[in-house]
């Protein structure tokens, strides 16, 4: 084969290489680029999530104040007429009054809503935290809706196994016992629980950012 003709060749081959190797990297950098446009679309839309929980949460902390107010008044009242029954500290309608503070109080859909778009949107811990934080609320509102009345009716209890779940229900590990053995409330259970829940979504807030940061 004559020099020109190889030098030709030699000449075509390594322009193609260098061509593939530059398509290469062109074709990295897009994949790279693209990789790095979907992580920064789900960074932000998981800093939307985390902003939106801890927003309807504090609301939620702060709107159940004047309910654990209430709570913690009933509940006074409870331990002072004994279980069950209200004797003349409150009449009814002053007991009707405190409810009707509590009902409207209650509701924490927006609190279930926020926290489902941050477990899908992850981290697992995160995703935890806010599980567990819609489960604190669940137990605040139970709480508060058995508020002066921890002694309710004790009607299908039969055996030591029911006696366990209704305390449970009720958070009668927040009881003490009177001068004559009977579990008695713990008037402030509410505040107690309320602040609970504000740790929780303090802790959940630093935990995002954190997660947050790691990106950055």
């Amino acid at each position: 084969m004559e020099p020109p003709v190889v030098a030709a060749l030699v000449t075509s081959s390594v322009t193609s290489v260098v061509a593939a190797v530059a398509a290469g990297v062109s074709l990295y950098s897009v994949r790279s680029s693209r990789r790095t446009a979907i992580d920064l679309a789900r960074r932000s839309a998981q800093d939307t999530a985390y902003a939106e929980f801890t927003a309807e949460c504090r609301t939620f902390v702060i709107r159940v104040g004047p309910a654990c107010e209430a709570c913690a008044l009933l509940d006074k009242n409870s331990r002072r007429t004994g279980p069950g029954r209200f004797g003349d500290h409150y009449d009814q309608r002053r007991i009707e009054e405190l409810r009707a503070v509590i009902r409207p109080l209650l509701d924490f859909d927006e609190v279930q809503r926020t926290a489902s778009v941050v477990q899908l949107a992850g981290p697992h811990h995160l995703s935890e935290r806010a599980g567990a934080i819609v489960q604190q609320a669940i137990e605040l509102t139970g709480l508060l809706r058995s508020a002066g009345s921890p002694y309710t009716s004790w009607e299908g209890i039969t055996s030591q196994a029911d006696v366990e779940r209704r305390l449970d229900e009720y958070r009668w590990d927040d009881c003490t016992r009177d001068e004559d053995g009977r579990l008695v409330v713990d008037q402030y259970r509410s505040y107690a629980a309320r602040a609970e829940l504000k740790r929780a979504v303090d802790e959940f807030t630093e935990a995002a950012r954190s997660y947050l940061d790691d990106f950055t």
